[in-house]
């Protein structure tokens, strides 16, 4: 059947009509798939270059301890942040907890300073007597014992402050007058061994006794067979008398074994007596804080863990085998240490000239 030509034009008008609707239609639709897949890939470039870092929740004096109420993590981008500010960084504070020993209550703080979480609800206020802590129960004092190393702010911070690496640090590694950074090339390191590890340093003597010498430090450093650690006149003075005996007993070791998890695990108590020389040196050295010095008396006392009779029992006896070749061996060990300590030395400087010279392409 004919159609005439007002009928064909309106179909035709129609038809492209409906035409062009679909072709809006679809490049709305295709404007809307690309701002989706755009807006897709801006989220998740933002997220590439997003990191969990810890900030304060309020202001902080230097020396004061950071309590776990004291941060939070915030979500920022990693280009306002410096690399040791990033969460993953910061592991110290990923299980930070401090709680007393005694009673098992956590530690809290506000603006007049430190307290003690009480089971009852009741909050007991911790006081500071020279940095021993303690409470004040029924007129007494009780000590406060941490069950982990508190972290103290190195410097004024404010609520906010992005935490870094730079701003806090282990109470026991805070730069006390007599804090030294020293290198050691003569301890065997595990293979794995890497900076900002925790490790014990023992001593092995030749009859398979073991001892602890310095416990729970932090690696600053590795290089080759080097190793730099923060100690302490004293720790500097016992290492010293390890090294040496060391050196004296054919079959004796120093070495070093890594904390698994340092955030929860505690320092083991150093075991390892020094000789009665060095102990009255570490005594009358003028350069030793008094809580080091009273904490070591005490350790050799009959009241302590009496490190005196272990000396006598089971150190001496191995030391007085070697008493005739005692130089001899100490002399060619600190010849070795010397030869080693100088090939580092030259590669520490060889390699940095390598990397201060600019290449001319």
């Amino acid at each position: 059947m004919a159609t005439n030509p007002m009928q064909r034009r309106t179909r035709n008008s129609f038809l492209l009509g409906m035409l062009v609707m679909l072709l809006i239609a679809s490049i709305i639709i295709g404007l809307l798939v690309f701002l989706l897949v755009k807006e897709r890939k801006l989220n998740e470039e933002q997220e590439k270059i997003e990191t969990d870092v810890y900030v304060l929740t309020q202001d902080v004096s230097a020396g004061n301890i950071i309590t776990p109420d004291m941060f939070a993590v915030r979500t920022v981008s990693s280009y306002t942040v410096p690399s040791n500010a990033m969460k993953e960084n910061l592991y110290e504070l990923e299980s930070y907890a401090l709680i007393d020993k005694n009673t098992g209550g956590s530690i809290g703080s506000d603006q007049n300073g430190l307290y003690l979480i009480g089971v009852d609800g009741k909050n007991v206020r911790i006081l500071n007597d020279n940095g021993n802590y303690y409470i004040n129960v029924n007129g007494q004092k009780q000590a406060i014992d941490f069950t982990d190393v508190p972290l103290v702010a190195k410097v004024d911070l404010k609520a906010n402050s992005v935490i870094t690496l730079d701003y806090i640090a282990k109470s026991d590694e805070i730069a006390s007058d007599d804090l030294r950074l020293q290198e050691y090339t003569m301890i065997n390191l595990p293979i794995k061994l890497a900076a900002n590890d925790y490790i014990d340093v023992r001593i092995m003597l030749p009859n398979g006794l073991e001892y602890i010498v310095l416990p729970k430090k932090r690696v600053i450093e590795v290089s080759g067979d080097a190793i730099w650690l923060k100690v302490t006149e004293q720790e500097i003075l016992t290492m010293n008398n390890a090294i040496v005996e060391a050196y004296t007993m054919t079959g004796s070791k120093l070495s070093a074994n890594i904390y698994v998890e340092p955030g929860l695990q505690e320092a083991a108590i150093p075991t390892y007596a020094v000789s009665q020389e060095v102990y009255n040196l570490i005594q009358n050295d003028p350069n030793i804080v008094e809580k080091a010095r009273s904490e070591l008396k005490y350790r050799f006392s009959s009241d302590g863990e009496n490190l005196a009779a272990r000396r006598q029992n089971e150190i001496n006896p191995q030391m007085s085998v070697y008493v005739n070749e005692a130089q001899t061996n100490v002399e060619q060990a600190l010849k070795e240490e010397m030869q080693a300590r100088k090939e580092l030395r030259e590669k520490y400087l060889q390699d940095l000239t390598s990397a201060t010279i600019d290449p001319v392409n």
